[in-house]
């Protein structure tokens, strides 16, 4: 009993205190922020076309993917969409085999007539676990 309650009474003095980064808190980043940044730095060499950065850290290995493919998926992504401009961390979906991130990204295309066309679309990253790294699995973009 005693144990629960000096557990519960660092938790919320962690609550109610608050910590301004991990080393303050004494703690280092869990599987769930270490998969958050993964997603933002994929979804960034994505936008910039960047295989190297993609593969680094979608947990790839070069055999396994094709630079080629990768950058005709990204000229045919910006061909249809435009050119993303921003993307935004939306949710995490939560389900027992993967890890599902979902964002909003802006993108920016020209019309015909000169004039910019603005909209939104949802990206989903899945991630899956594989030898104890976090692998990129799938990108769907809505």
């Amino acid at each position: 009993m005693k144990r629960i309650m000096s557990a519960a009474a660092a938790a919320v003095t962690v609550l109610v205190c608050g910590c301004r980064s991990a080393a303050e808190c004494g703690t280092v980043p869990d599987k769930k922020s270490a998969v958050h940044e993964q997603g933002r730095k994929i979804i960034q060499a994505v936008s910039a076309q960047d295989f190297a950065d993609y593969l680094h850290h979608a947990g790839e290995d070069g055999a396994a993917a094709d630079e080629a493919g990768f950058k005709k998926s990204c000229q045919e992504m910006t061909a249809r969409l435009g050119k993303m401009k921003k993307f935004t961390f939306l949710t995490e979906l939560v389900t027992p085999e993967f890890t599902n991130l979902v964002y909003i990204a802006d993108f920016v295309k020209s019309s015909g007539n000169g004039r910019e066309l603005r909209h939104q679309q949802l990206i989903q990253l899945v991630f899956g676990e594989v030898d104890g790294r976090s692998k990129l699995m799938g990108i769907r973009v809505m």
